[in-house]
């Protein structure tokens, strides 16, 4: 059943785009139907969910909620503009067969090695195996059972209105939409792997074709479009430099090397090049991130075509009523475009809510600096009017520490080095061209003001994450920083697009450029493609004591267990009383209380019992990670009913 939702929802969104702009191709719309279309399909669903639970009728209701717009296909208008748009990709593609151009062919290349490259990534986000799991990305060791929690939360464990799962009586705060999506597939029937591969690759190759397309409207220039796609998921800082150490070291040289590498290279052992790789330090860990950044990117395409700041006023010739008409239909095209973007934008809050941070600042920025400032006004009420409730609903009743986020941190992650250099070792030549586009004069400066507009406020999401920290981890600056990133990778791949067009030797340079700027993110995607690292999160034994609980256990019950990262508990959907400190430091959640009463109550037999009651507990796991929190033994087996044993766990009801 879970295809069927998921064409449902990508159809709608599809649908949803000829509403707002009808100069679009059909690759964007369908990318963008995809990204818009789900995320739909999420907020309209857990609504529905909150209400009637995730079954069959909110599935069903929301399904048919989604793909609604595809009723606009009764008006003649609708449907001749989707004909065209079929034809003309229909005749495009039998173009390109008969008469193919390179960029044709270079194109179709990128995204079919996206997509490629995408599957086999997401494949190895999550492997199951001999009744185990396992991750074959470094950085997804953490990351995947705190999704695989939130997901079976709510697919298995009732888990609305939805606390945190690591913190039962907790308001679920992190944007959760991107797990909630996954969960609703594993109600209609998916396994836990499939519901989260398929999505993680439809989302993938959307971003790839909407990052293409977005360059291609800010710069005008092909070769820096198909360039931009590249320089943004393989990024990566000067790490690379290991491998030529470490190929002289390797027996086997360079080949055993490449078929085995050791570790990761944008974020390297020694904590001295900290930048990380998109696609497996971002994409792939930080699922919202996944849902969020495309989101932004159909939002930034929108603003550019709708704000046109350069077009001279209308002359007294063209004050005809023919002209006059054309203006008018542009100006309303223009608000179209506008409202669309805010409504996009209103989605983003329950996506991910660093992505509606950047979009909120940057708006505000240029509608200050814009000419037709009124033209924004669509696009801050449809903002606001889809994403203050999400934003009150989270923020109601939160246990979050915000004094936890916020502090004075200069100099990001670099741990004492000198800025400079760690920045030049973290993305090596880019901050250098970057400047040095930024700077281009002559006779044809390279970028237009209107570009040098646009970019001006994500200037600032370089300067602030590099000042105050904006969360109690430092390093989830990175969420910020990389809209920087971002938004500046398209004006340096138009001046390495210059560069090439200049003169022929220039190429050699601007190839080398290239590399170094992306070689390192390569080999990090080459480890996971090459299934060199894989890492046991769930043995058999924790996965089978799972399945007790699940059987066992009614959704919404409070479980005490050790707060291990990847206990057998986030495979079951129930709450835990206290999960991984990890997880809750960087949330923001104060955990110490309870940390003391979970040792308490292990170590000390006639404390414990009070704890439980006060702490309404209902059942407690003793296990070989509980165990070495019980220095007199497991005392509660005296005391309580055993209501399961598999595989050295017990399982004891507390509650009566």
């Amino acid at each position: 059943m879970f295809p069927i939702i998921f064409l449902c929802a990508a159809a709608g969104g599809y649908f949803l785009t000829y509403l707002y702009d009808r100069s679009t191709p059909l690759s964007v719309r369908l990318s963008a139907g995809v990204c818009t279309g789900l995320t739909l399909f999420g907020l309209i669903c857990f609504v529905l969910a909150s209400l009637l639970g995730l079954g069959a009728a909110s599935i069903a209701l929301a399904t048919a909620a989604v793909a609604a717009p595809a009723l606009l296909l009764i008006g003649a208008r609708m449907r001749t503009a989707v004909g065209s748009d079929w034809r003309t990709a229909f005749r495009g593609a039998v173009r390109a067969v008969h008469h193919p151009s390179w960029r044709r062919v270079a194109l179709l290349l990128l995204y079919f090695a996206a997509v490629i490259v995408f599957w086999h990534v997401f494949d190895r986000a999550m492997i199951v195996r001999n009744r185990a799991i396992y991750t074959g990305v470094e950085n997804n060791l953490g990351d995947l059972p705190l999704h695989t929690s939130i997901i079976q939360s709510f697919a298995t464990g009732d888990n609305f209105p939805p606390e945190h799962p690591e913190f039962a009586g907790a308001r679920l705060t992190y944007p959760f939409l991107a797990d909630f999506i996954a969960a609703v597939f594993v109600a209609a029937g998916a396994s836990l792997r499939d519901a989260m591969f398929w999505e993680n690759l439809a989302l993938g190759a959307a971003l790839v074709v909407l990052l293409h397309f977005w360059a291609q409207r800010w710069t005008g220039d092909a070769l820096a479009a198909a360039l931009t796609p590249a320089l943004v998921l393989l990024n990566g800082g000067l790490g690379w430099t290991w491998l030529i150490a470490e190929a002289q070291q390797a027996k086997g040289g360079w080949r055993a090397l490449l078929w085995n590498l050791p570790h990761d290279y944008t974020i390297t052992p020694d904590g001295l090049i900290r930048w990380g790789n998109a696609i497996t330090a971002l994409l792939v860990t930080q699922r919202s991130f996944l849902l969020g950044l495309p989101l932004v990117i159909i939002v930034l395409t929108l603003w550019w075509n709708a704000l046109d700041e350069e077009g001279p006023p209308p002359s007294n010739k063209q004050r005809g009523t023919k002209k006059r008409q054309e203006r008018e239909s542009d100006q309303t095209a223009d608000v179209r475009r506008m409202a669309a973007a805010g409504a996009i934008a209103g989605l983003l809050p329950l996506a991910h809510a660093h992505s509606f941070l950047v979009v909120a600042g940057a708006s505000t920025v240029l509608a200050l600096l814009s000419r037709r400032w009124r033209l924004w006004f669509p696009f801050f009420i449809a903002m606001a009017a889809l994403a203050l409730p999400q934003i009150l609903w989270i923020t109601r009743g939160s246990a979050i520490e915000t004094e936890r986020f916020i502090g004075w941190a200069f100099g990001w992650d670099s741990r004492g080095q000198n800025l400079i250099f760690f920045w030049l070792k973290n993305t090596g030549a880019f901050i250098p061209l970057l400047v040095a586009a930024l700077l281009w004069r002559g006779s044809r400066p390279l970028l237009a003001k209107k570009l040098l507009v646009f970019y001006l406020p994500f200037g600032f999401c370089f300067i602030i994450p590099n000042m105050i920290k904006l969360a109690p981890w430092i390093w989830d600056n990175i969420k910020i920083l990389f809209y920087w990133y971002v938004a500046s990778v398209p004006i340096v791949a138009l001046l390495l697009a210059r560069l090439w067009c200049a003169r022929f030797w220039w190429r050699p340079l601007v190839v080398v450029l290239f590399v170094s700027m992306t070689l390192a993110g390569a080999l990090d995607v080459w480890r996971i493609v090459s299934r060199a690292p894989e890492f046991l999160l769930f043995d058999a034994a924790k996965t089978e004591f799972a399945r007790l609980i699940e059987e066992t256990v009614p959704p919404r019950s409070v479980i005490l267990h050790a707060p291990t990262y990847n206990h057998a508990v986030r495979l079951t959907g129930r709450l835990s009383f206290m999960g991984f400190e990890g997880h809750l430091w960087t949330h923001g959640l104060k955990y110490e209380g309870r940390d003391d009463a979970l040792r308490r109550i292990y170590s000390t037999p006639h404390e414990g019992r009070a704890l439980l009651r006060r702490e309404r507990i209902d059942y407690v796991v003793a296990g070989p990670e509980e165990r070495e929190l019980m220095p007199h033994g497991d005392w509660f087996a005296t005391e309580y009913e055993l209501v399961g044993e598999s595989d050295g766990y017990r399982l004891y009801k507390v509650a009566p």
